[in-house]
């Protein structure tokens, strides 16, 4: 063997010696932490990350809903015109006058219509996601019996500014302050969904004690829960997991959720309501179960009825009532 070839042995030896001695990081990873990883499920990772994943969905779904709630579409004059329906008195030939009340950090607008030097005053409280021009519709009978005829957009609806809707939490309030101001008396509240749960909280107001003659709450509901819960199902949104998480943040956000039964019970006035048999929104049986706190309370059931045409499916039964409650006094 020459001198050439036993240079090139030791450098391939060398070269062995050298690759032998390096340490592959992997292997030596799984050789510390040997005794944990037997221990992991292979299908752990999967798990953890369907988990985190259902539950940032969750969490979104939750905030877009009580988003949503308490910034309610602002359904007014382009709502109206695309339905066909009257954008304000002067398009139905009633002559009233415009007005705005700043309370407490809310402006209210509305209109009041004049109708007769005598009689009850009526205030109109609409839905959820409504204003007073969808009010509009529910003005027919109480065109014949009414001294004066007041719709108002509630807090975060219509025209509405400064605060939202606390979706029945202050409005109560608010109504009672504003009738104070517009010095109604003999006032009839006639509220519809959202509305009509207003109209019976409001009653119990110290302000409005002296003033509430009667109530017609059309399509009430007994707790927030319950057209919360319709909007989901609605929409094909897993109501178990969202409704629950959705009303603790809108309490951490001011909405107290209370029974409108509870409030009814205190009723001391004629209370009217106008319930319907197909009703999604607010169920005939919440309406009978307001209804059973008072004895002042007379339910009427119309039959093929749903959410936003017991006014027109009543029709009789509507006008019933605005003839009944024309003479009452507060």
């Amino acid at each position: 063997m020459d001198c050439s070839t036993k240079v090139d042995a030791r450098s391939a030896d060398a070269k062995r010696k050298r690759e032998s001695a390096k340490v592959d990081p992997t292997a030596a990873y799984l050789k510390r932490n040997r005794r944990y990883i037997s221990r992991v499920d292979p299908s752990l990772g999967g798990a953890i990350f369907l988990s985190t994943s259902a539950l940032l969905t969750l969490g979104g779904t939750v905030a877009a809903t009580v988003y949503e709630t308490l910034h309610p579409p602002r359904r007014s004059v382009g709502w109206a015109l695309a339905r066909g329906f009257a954008c304000d008195p002067e398009s139905m030939g009633l002559t009233a006058r415009a007005f705005t009340e700043e309370i407490d950090g809310s402006s209210i607008d509305g209109w009041q219509i004049d109708v007769q030097p005598t009689g009850i005053d009526v205030l109109l409280l609409h839905g959820y996601a409504r204003s007073r021009i969808d009010s509009l519709r529910r003005i027919h009978p109480w065109l014949q019996v009414a001294r004066s005829i007041t719709l108002v957009d509630l807090p975060g609806h219509g025209e509405a500014r400064g605060r939202g809707t606390s979706l029945g939490t202050h409005e109560p309030r608010l109504i009672a302050e504003l009738a104070q101001r517009l010095d109604l008396r003999n006032v009839v509240l006639v509220g519809h969904s959202l509305g009509a749960v207003v109209a019976i909280r409001a009653a119990l107001e110290p302000l409005m004690q002296s003033r509430i003659a009667g109530i017609v709450a059309i399509a009430p509901y007994e707790r927030l829960a319950t057209p919360i819960g319709a909007r989901l199902d609605l929409r094909g949104m897993p109501r178990r997991f969202v409704l629950n998480p959705s009303l603790m943040m809108l309490r951490a956000f001011g909405v107290r959720e209370t029974c409108t039964s509870a409030s009814a019970a205190n009723i001391k006035v004629p209370l009217a309501i106008l319930a319907g048999s197909l009703d999604p929104t607010s169920p005939v049986v919440e309406a009978r179960l307001i209804a059973a706190r008072t004895p002042y309370a007379t339910v009427y059931e119309i039959e093929g009825g749903r959410h936003d045409d017991l006014w027109i499916i009543g029709a009789a039964q509507y006008a019933s009532i605005a003839q009944t409650f024309a003479q009452l006094r507060s």
